[in-house]
């Protein structure tokens, strides 16, 4: 008798095990990052318990390299990734049928090097015909370009796809200026920021979804967003130090690069803003990126409605 009641409280311990994970993996979603600071809401709610309230497992994969990041996404391995609207309509074009969500703040600096930035003033145009680095046809690109026709100057742009290789270059005065995402832009030695696009309230990546995801997922991904924004309203709040361990705890930056930035203001979560997305469209049209300019509303996923 006893050892058929020790076999039963076995066999429903074994049942509430794997009904509990079960529930627990049809609740997971799965976001991927780039190693940058639009990841840290997302990191913040995680880590301050926001996602497991609402009854949600989900995952933060930091990529280091964008290839392995999308490579990660086009085979399904993570439910959404942050990416500038540039490659999300790259790969609209190849086929994949993809929804944008919610801006994610990526914040990127141009940034004149120790020698040139004596050779200039505070006023933009003194940078007329500077040299600059940048990823050639990328959201990079058009920030640098969109600068310059603003201010009716022009640039001499330098493809540096990596950036490693665009700071060094700057640092050696190969180039003039560079647009860098930080800690990058933060490294340049006595360095002067001449630009960033929060300042400038633009907005170019996004939280990307396969539709049918979306489809399937609708309260899961809500409940993300939700909490995330939640989450967010205690961020704007937060000593900067303990967010900082939170970008080390989740490998998003090292403790030496997080130590070099300043994180911004987050905001609760809004949509990508119409002009940014279709100048952006409109630019790679020009450039031959696309065959036609895609139209937000047509491609966006609106979590509020």
């Amino acid at each position: 008798m006893k050892k058929a009641f020790i076999i039963l409280c076995v066999l429903l311990s074994l049942g509430v095990l794997t009904s509990c994970k079960k529930q627990n993996e049809e609740n997971k979603i799965t976001l991927g990052f780039m190693s940058s600071i639009g990841a840290v809401p997302y990191i913040y709610a995680l880590e301050e318990g926001f996602y497991a309230e609402s009854g949600l497992n989900v995952e933060i994969k930091i990529f280091t390299n964008a290839n392995d990041r999308d490579a990660a996404l086009i085979g399904k391995h993570i439910d959404a990734v942050n990416t500038d609207y540039v490659m999300f309509a790259s790969l609209l074009e190849q086929g994949y049928k993809l929804k944008a969500t919610v801006t994610t703040e990526e914040q990127f600096f141009i940034v004149a090097n120790k020698t040139y930035k004596e050779a200039i003033t505070n006023d933009i145009k003194s940078t007329d015909g500077a040299k600059v680095g940048t990823f050639e046809n990328g959201v990079l690109s058009y920030l640098v370009e969109k600068l310059a026709s603003d201010n009716g100057i022009t640039y001499e742009l330098v493809g540096i796809p990596m950036i490693p290789a665009r700071l060094q270059a700057l640092e050696s005065n190969e180039i003039d200026m560079a647009i860098l995402p930080d800690p990058s832009a933060s490294k340049v030695t006595d360095g002067k920021v001449i630009w960033d696009n929060f300042s400038a309230g633009i907005y170019v990546t996004t939280l990307a979804f396969f539709e049918d995801y979306l489809n399937e997922n609708k309260d899961l991904v809500n409940k993300c967003f939700e909490a995330t924004n939640k989450a967010i309203k205690k961020l704007q709040t937060e000593d900067e130090a303990t967010v900082k361990e939170y970008i080390v705890k989740q490998n998003l930056l090292t403790p030496e690069d997080t130590d070099l930035i300043t994180l911004p203001t987050y905001h609760e979560l809004f949509a990508p803003k119409k002009e940014d997305f279709e100048l952006i469209m409109n630019w790679m049209v020009e450039k031959g990126l696309i065959a036609e300019a895609y139209k937000l509303d047509d491609v966006l996923y609106n979590w509020q409605k």
